[in-house]
């Protein structure tokens, strides 16, 4: 990503364009079509075995987001969504992931009975 920003920057007239993935042959944004598939040809160029999607990126900033201790509103607003069903969307993935870590750190199961 630090390497895109970088070569964006110095891309003649990038600077006046405020989407951030652009065509390499001009400044111009990519359309929908075109970032699908850009992140497909750079999922197979890393070697992925899935499909790369954006909205797997979605899908892992939630995670993580709520892994590390976010709270549900935050991540709410930092991601623009103003409905939970969004929320149960991208969080659903990881959930019980989750849910175990919780439940390991939490240690609520009294240890005395082993």
């Amino acid at each position: 990503m630090n390497r895109y920003l970088r070569k964006r920057r110095h891309q003649d007239g990038a600077d006046n364009v405020p989407q951030l993935w652009l065509s390499s042959r001009q400044a111009q944004p990519l359309k929908a079509d075109g970032i699908k598939r850009m992140l497909s040809r750079r999922g197979r160029q890393a070697g992925l075995t899935s499909p790369l999607h954006a909205h797997r990126f979605r899908h892992d900033f939630s995670h993580r987001w709520q892994e590390a201790g976010g709270s549900e509103t935050g991540l709410m607003a930092i991601a623009g969504w103003t409905s939970r069903k969004m929320l149960r969307h991208y969080g659903r993935i990881a959930q019980q992931q989750r849910a175990l870590a919780e439940q390991s750190r939490l240690s609520l199961v009294d240890k005395s009975l082993d």
